[in-house]
């Protein structure tokens, strides 16, 4: 319903005078206007008689016979009385003939006869447009020349016209105005002599409309709005001001307030009306309430009556209206004063309020008219063991939560105390309370609400009543040996059993065992009920090897015959990106999915919502899902989703009752890891870990990952035979350590066995691996090399190192012998012998050396690197200032190279260079953050660095 107040509608105004050589604002009735509102079109009017002007203008009478003295001539119609006419012509723009009293004559016609003659115009009627001769026209033809009034119009467009020009504060240039004769002030009718002129402009809040010569003022709020009125000679005769209000009333402090129920049938309406601009009205006269019910969009009938009963106080800015009446609104509209609102129906009051200048606001608020009480309706258990619900009935649809007492003490529950209670938050009619103790399961207690303890918005009390209370407690599964086994092996069988908190009904429970897509054990499940009542037994079809591996769950769906429960677990729109190529199968993140409507199978039916995208078309219906498989977790769709786009899956799956099928034997796996060929591993140490690392993870949610070790066997080089089970220490429940000691040189071979949780059986599996010196190999090209030695050789001797009889000459940097380099060459011999001054004897890992060849050689030593517990120190280098000849020192062989910048990061150093013996070239290296590149330094070789001053090479 709409309740109307429509206020400022009938203000009294005074028309507008306008004096000779005067022009004023007036609004469209020609009202005097001192303000206006920036989205109209305003008016103003001129008088000056000197704006009047005539038009000339001839008629033509060609008579046939003579026309007496006294006869009647019509310029209108071209008539003279007593003469035959045979022809006439009327040559004047814009003269009436239809309606010559529009175009009056201004002065007496002038006539000439065939004779050339002028006889006296003896009188004229100028409204009639008609004249009388005082002398006889003869045959011929009679010549009249007239002047009249015709509705003047001054253009604004024509330089020559101009007259009335509007300007503002904002749009100073302003816009020339057309003026056109109009008949009286309020009227736009044209009007031949009545000196009266309007003009009229658009006003605009956009500044777009200073723009010249678009008949457009632009305007803003407070701007004033004048018009000049100009003379013929460009001088200004008068001008009138108005100001521009672009702000509209104030509707404030509205009471009733907005979405209130009152139990008032005749409510007391007040609000305030207030103006900052042109101001309201402020001794209210004039001002009325007008009082009109809608319902949905329908106006009632007869028409609304106007509210009669309306008082006005002033306050500052604006008015205080204030309607009351002793006639109950409820009362039939077509009755004085009544409205025809209906009880507990919400409507609305709708305040309408303008301003001097015509803006208008609206305000509305909604209310209600209740009377009637509210009642309790029904009772509920259920939303916890501690909980139950009351519901009322009110027809305005609210409760007051301010009368429902936190404590609880308003209400009563057979057997309990209650202790809190509070109003629902999605239902305003509903009271939740909380108990001390817990219901049974089947509780129907009664609940009495006490009286004048609870009422609706409006303030009326609820009378005591009770109500019996229905069983809202879902039935709930209270043994935790759902299942009798979590893994199940081959001819097992898993036993379901489910107990509930109450009797379940008939039919009840619904069992479905899920699991792989392929497994022929998954299905409805027969329950039977012993003589406990609350126990439901049964059990899954003994596994075969025709059973699957993987994980399986247990549906399980209960009712007390009211309410329903089960045991899934939802997912709402879990997010799937589809990779580059798109995809067919869609992984699910948990599972086993559950059969969610108990049918025995899982498939698309048990979907909740699917949303992808195929074909570049966006779907949600589940004729996209070819197959489900529980267990896998997997959806396949029956095309490909397109790549880089997200899918969007709920469902439901079995997060607790699950239990596993494992026929898969466990893959086992080595640190060192065992080629893909078979063929041993070589091992530079002869106290090695050898590491047996069991998986036992072939399916999704695999649980049981544990594999024992059963069998160590070791074949040793001399072919002796030696079980080592017991020298393998656990490191985790699957994973084994063998740390051998002081082991031959040679070829091993460990053959090894392991068993999971359900007796699958990893056997044999043949490990090979040999004992080898560690060494390092060092290739030569034919002619110069620059090499090093990543680590300390076994035997140190140049001709233990570079004994290959290829090599010609072994050349270092050494700055504490004279000439600053160590040499040696072949001899006769065929041994490299030292070279005097300074000999090298020697090969040092901290030096890079210069080894020439004859061919391409590679030299290979044993390199027996720090031992654990060894009571040697790593390697550290102390260089000198300015060029050294270093090496790249590597304890881990496999690394085949450094950084440069970390590898030199303890010295100062500016640059280095490596050499490429087959390029024949120099490669300079320097540090970061520099021009030139800075490379890796490569195992093996050496370099030539420069240092800015003396440091340690810690590598």
């Amino acid at each position: 319903m709409l309740l109307t107040a429509v206020v400022g509608s009938a203000v009294l105004s005074a028309a507008v005078i306008v004096a000779e050589n005067e022009l004023e604002w007036a609004d469209a009735n020609g009202d005097d206007i001192s303000s206006i509102r920036p989205d109209v079109t305003a008016s103003f009017y001129v008088r000056d008689d000197a704006l009047e002007k005539t038009t000339a203008g001839t008629r033509t009478f060609t008579l046939g016979t003579p026309a007496p003295a006294g006869s009647t001539f019509g310029i209108a119609d071209g008539t003279v009385s007593g003469a035959v006419v045979t022809a006439t012509t009327l040559t004047a723009l814009g003269y009436n003939t239809a309606t010559p009293a529009s175009t009056p004559l201004s002065s007496s016609p002038v006539a000439t006869t065939a004779t050339g003659g002028k006889p006296f115009v003896s009188e004229f009627n100028a409204d009639a447009g008609t004249f009388t001769l005082a002398a006889q026209a003869a045959v011929g033809v009679v010549a009249v020349t007239f002047n009249y009034h015709s509705p003047d119009v001054w253009t604004g467009t024509d330089a020559a016209l101009r007259r009335a020009k509007v300007v503002s504060t904002s749009d100073i240039e302003g816009e020339w105005v057309t003026i056109s004769e109009v008949l009286t002030v309020g009227t736009t009718t044209p009007a031949s002599t009545s000196r009266l002129f309007l003009g009229t402009i658009e006003l605009d809040d956009d500044a777009s409309a200073a723009a010249a010569l678009d008949g457009k003022v632009w305007v803003q709020d407070g701007n004033s709005l004048t018009v000049n009125y100009y003379n013929s000679a460009g001088d200004v005769v008068d001008s009138d001001s108005i100001t521009v209000d672009g702000i509209t009333p104030v509707i404030a402090n509205v009471l009733p307030l907005n979405n209130t129920s009152i139990s008032l049938v005749n409510p007391t309406v007040t609000f305030d009306v207030t103006d900052g601009g042109s101001g309201i009205d402020t001794t209210g006269i004039g001002i009325g309430v007008k009082v009109q019910v809608r319902r949905g969009t329908t106006l009632n009938t007869p028409a609304p009556t106007e509210a009669v009963n309306v008082s006005f106080q002033g306050i500052a800015g604006g008015v205080r209206a204030i309607f009351a009446q002793g006639l109950s609104w409820k009362t039939a509209s077509t009755t004085a004063g009544g409205f025809g609102v209906r009880d507990s129906e919400v409507f609305e009051i709708e305040i309408t309020a303008s301003d001097k200048a015509g803006n208008q606001s609206i305000s509305k608020v909604s209310i209600t008219i209740d009377t009637l009480a509210p009642s309790l309706a029904s009772a509920k258990t259920g939303a916890a063991r501690t909980a139950v619900s009351v519901d009322f009935i009110d027809s305005s649809g609210d409760i007051d939560a301010s009368t429902v007492d936190s404590d609880g003490s308003d209400f009563t529950v057979e057997g309990h105390t209650v202790t809190a209670a509070a109003i629902d938050v999605d239902n305003p009619l509903r009271v939740n309370l909380t108990l001390a103790a817990d219901l049974a399961p089947n509780a129907t207690p009664k609940v009495t609400v006490k009286a004048d303890g609870v009422f609706d918005k409006a303030g009326n009390a609820a009378a005591t009543k009770d109500v019996s209370a229905l069983d809202g407690v879902k039935p709930a599964i209270i043994n935790s040996d759902v299942l009798d086994k979590a893994l199940a092996i081959k001819d097992d069988v898993v036993k379901v059993r489910v107990q509930t908190d109450e009797r379940l009904a008939s039919g009840w429970p619904k069992v479905s065992v899920v699991g792989p897509g392929a497994s022929p054990m998954t299905g409805l499940v027969t329950m039977t009920r012993p003589d406990v009542v609350t126990i439901n037994i049964g059990s899954v079809t003994a596994i075969t090897t025709a059973d699957v591996t993987g994980q399986y769950g247990v549906a399980i769906e209960y009712s007390d015959g009211q309410n329903t429960s089960n045991n899934l677990t939802a997912v709402t729109d879990e997010t799937i990106t589809i990779p580059a190529g798109g995809a067919t199968v869609l992984a699910l993140a948990n599972g086993p999915v559950a059969d969610a409507d108990f049918d025995g199978d899982v498939d698309k039916d048990d979907i909740t919502a699917i949303t992808v995208t195929m074909g570049g078309v966006v779907t949600t219906s589940a004729s996209v899902i070819a197959s489900v498989d529980a267990g896998a977790r997997t959806i396949t769709l029956t095309g490909a989703a397109d790549a880089a786009t997200e899918v969007k899956i709920s469902y439901n799956y079995i997060k607790d009752h699950t239990f596993e099928i494992d026929q898969t034997a466990p893959i086992v796996g080595y640190v060192p890891a065992k080629p893909a060929d078979g063929s041993a591993v070589s091992i530079q140490d002869r106290s090695p870990f050898i590491q047996v690392k069991f998986t036992d993870d072939s399916y999704a949610g695999d649980s049981f990952k544990a594999v024992t070790l059963t069998k160590a066997e070791l074949t040793n080089p001399d072919a002796s035979v030696e079980d080592i089970t017991a020298s393998f220490v656990s490191r985790t429940s699957s994973d084994y350590l063998w740390a051998a000691s002081s082991l031959a040189l040679g070829d091993y071979t460990l053959k090894v066995s392991g068993t999971d949780t359900a007796s699958n059986e990893a056997a044999d599996d043949v490990y090979k691996f040999k004992i080898v010196e560690r060494t390092y190999t060092v290739e030569l090209q034919p002619g110069w090399n620059l090499v090093s030695l990543p680590d300390s050789p076994e035997k140190s001797g140049v001709n233990d190192v570079f004994g290959a009889p290829e090599i010609k000459t072994v050349v270092t940097r050494d700055r504490t012998v004279t000439g600053g380099w160590a040499i040696a060459e072949r001899d006769a011999s065929g041994a490299l012998s030292g070279v005097e001054p300074a000999p090298l004897t020697t090969v040092d890992p901290a030096k890079g050396y210069w080894v020439e060849s004859s061919g391409i050689v590679s030299v290979t030593f044993n390199v027996p690197g720090i031992a654990a517990g060894s009571l040697n120190l790593p390697p550290a280098f102390k260089l000198s200032a300015g060029w050294n000849l270093v090496s790249v020192a590597q304890p881990d062989l496999t690394n085949t190279t450094r950084d440069a910048d970390e590898y030199f990061s303890r010295l100062d150093w500016s640059r280095a260079y490596g050499y490429d013996a087959i390029t024949k070239k120099f490669e300079p290296i320097l540090p970061d953050g520099q021009t030139a590149n800075s490379l890796n330094l490569t195992v093996g070789s050496g370099y030539f660095v420069y240092l800015n001053k003396s440091g340690t090479l810690v590598p």
